[in-house]
């Protein structure tokens, strides 16, 4: 993993050591467009970190996951969520193959819990 990154709590929503859950009744305050939520792509996330997170906070991950990628959503409300960001692209030949052994993993970290807790 690149060691080097550094959060300097502006660049991620909700990615923090030591923050708690970002969201207030299921609501974000999207202050900055170019604002991302995880860094998925960089940092493996653990069941202690998706304990301090929502279950909407734990989807907003996920789906932000594929939305980087440029998944184009089925589910409405999904698309215009990432549609209000200025780094999301929708890509029509998004496969999952573009996800790296660390997103994956992470992925699958996130699809278990859920699981685990009934939420899916």
């Amino acid at each position: 993993a690149d060691n080097s990154y550094i959060d300097d709590n502006n660049s991620y929503m909700f990615y923090s050591a030591s923050s708690g859950t970002k969201t207030q009744n299921n609501n974000i305050i999207i202050n900055d467009k170019s604002q991302m939520f995880w860094p998925l792509d960089k940092f493996a996330i653990s069941t202690t970190d998706l304990d301090r997170l929502t279950k909407y906070e734990i989807d907003i991950i996920k789906n932000e996951a594929y939305a980087r990628h440029g998944y184009i959503f089925v589910n409405e409300q999904w698309q215009e969520f990432f549609d209000e960001f200025d780094w999301y692209e929708k890509d029509s030949s998004f496969t999952e193959d573009r996800f790296s052994k660390l997103e994956r993993q992470n992925l699958d970290t996130i699809i278990l819990y859920q699981r685990e807790k009934g939420w899916i």
